[in-house]
């Protein structure tokens, strides 16, 4: 007998083609051995403090946490003053079940969700310029408090 797993809704969010910038070459150097991204969502920089998307009802919803390949796929090129970073990162907060690519374009583009997430390498660096980011509805085959595998991970 073969059973359904239900899909849980969640969101990644997505940046491409960041450039980052280093004051000191030293600090540049020294980021490259590690290569440290910090992924940092806020909902109050949405115009709905994330109610359109988030469950529960925290107007004060906050999370920032460093970003592993258990929950992203990055792409780093070292250019000369700094890297230029391509992300596709998990958000590690529980969703609405009833969201839906409408309503997450909605709160992206009307409510300023754009506003509300960011990739910090470290606190010498500044993020100069992107190509664009935003969100996307992603679903996943657990619960939001079960941590996935990486083989699990959808994209």
């Amino acid at each position: 007998m073969k059973t359904t797993q239900r899909l849980y809704p969640s969101i990644a969010w997505f940046i491409e083609g960041a450039q980052f910038i280093f004051d000191d070459p030293k600090q540049y150097k020294k980021w490259k051995r590690n290569k440290h991204i910090e992924f940092e969502f806020w909902a109050w920089n949405s115009t709905d403090n994330g109610k359109s998307i988030l469950a529960g009802n925290d107007p004060q919803t906050f999370c920032a946490y460093e970003v592993t390949s258990d929950i992203a796929d990055v792409e780093i090129e070292l250019g000369p003053d700094g890297p230029v970073i391509s992300a596709r990162i998990e958000v590690l907060l529980e969703v609405r079940d009833d969201l839906t690519e409408e309503i997450l374009d909605h709160w992206t583009e009307d409510l300023a969700g754009f506003a509300t997430a960011t990739i910090q390498i470290d606190d010498d660096a500044v993020l100069n310029t992107d190509d664009g980011s935003g969100f996307q509805l992603i679903h996943l085959p657990c619960t939001p408090a079960e941590p996935l595998a990486s083989d699990e991970i959808p994209f």
